[in-house]
């Protein structure tokens, strides 16, 4: 029986979100990555729980990387952000991205800025939480997109203005 299910690759065939999630991580250790870009479009097409949809957002973000499809990247990496904005690695990423991709310095210190001012408010509501080692990891990242701003190098506007 779970032969004939792992032979259909497309997902559908497990009731449960877990099941399905579990079929796009076996995927991606695989380095199916078309697989995982595809199986994860439709996984968070459905209604389902924010730590599963989290991981599949991760997996289909570096996928993408991986693979060079650069727009659906960007695509993924904002949905991520966008739904779990106090999520430090989502707004490395992100900012990451926009940093050497788009060469986007605002864009990229705004999502680092954004995520930061979160962190810190949740560390208020949160004591238990230590969000230290993110929060570092993002600061680090803050200063360096605020010295290449200082030093002038252009962003994606810059560079088309000059042409």
């Amino acid at each position: 029986m779970l032969s004939r299910q792992l032979r259909r690759d497309d997902g559908t065939q497990f009731e449960h979100v877990e099941d399905q999630l579990s079929l796009l991580r076996a995927h991606f250790r695989q380095r199916q990555y078309d697989k995982v870009v595809l199986l994860g479009r439709a996984f968070l097409d459905q209604d389902s729980i924010a730590d599963l949809r989290r991981e599949c957002l991760e997996m289909m973000g570096l996928a993408c990387k991986r693979t060079s499809r650069f727009a659906d990247m960007q695509e993924t990496l904002e949905r991520w952000h966008r739904d779990f904005p106090a999520d430090a690695q989502a707004a490395m990423e992100l900012a990451k991205h926009h940093e050497h991709r788009t060469r986007d310095l605002g864009r990229a210190e705004r999502v680092c800025m954004e995520t930061l001012e979160r962190l810190d408010a949740s560390a208020h509501l949160f004591k238990a939480m230590d969000p230290a080692p993110a929060h570092a990891l993002l600061l680090r990242r803050l200063e360096r997109i605020r010295t290449k701003l200082r030093k002038g190098r252009p962003g994606i506007g810059q560079i088309f203005d000059d042409e």
